[in-house]
């Protein structure tokens, strides 16, 4: 599946995305779990999706339009509840690498991004969004 194809099968709406440059068709995508799991310790895992992209204006641009209903269109996906329209991105820096995030107010779960070197990164949780952020900048 591309990543446009992937989120349309979560019945995810892309058509008022900005994406003129068709990152969303990439089929170059993961989408992987952080953090413990185990019966012993619980499930602690955070999802997170990392996708290539071609042109950090265009990530940015779509990230912008999609801003605004991300935490509603990856609610069921990053197991978020308690959603809100009130709940506002804000900005943050991790390793030199800005990035926005909004979080739950009931948990430790919320919703990460940023464009780091080639890729569109987004956690469930500023844990998993650094893990990955260490990951991609270990040579």
């Amino acid at each position: 599946y591309s990543f446009k194809e992937f989120l349309t099968k979560l019945s995810i709406d892309t058509s008022a995305l900005n994406d003129s440059s068709g990152i969303l068709d990439t089929r170059e995508w993961v989408l992987g779990l952080y953090g413990q799991l185990g019966a012993n310790q619980g499930s602690s895992a955070r999802p997170f999706i990392v996708l290539t992209h071609k042109d950090s204006t265009s990530a940015n641009n779509l990230m912008n339009t999609w801003e605004p209903r991300i935490i509603t269109d990856l609610a069921k996906l990053f197991n978020l509840s308690k959603t809100s329209s009130e709940l506002t991105f804000i900005p943050d820096v991790y390793s030199n690498i800005n990035f926005r995030f909004v979080r739950i107010p009931d948990r430790d779960l919320g919703v990460a991004y940023a464009i780091f070197q080639n890729y569109l990164v987004l956690g469930s949780s500023k844990d998993s969004f650094r893990a990955i952020i260490d990951t991609l900048a270990t040579p």
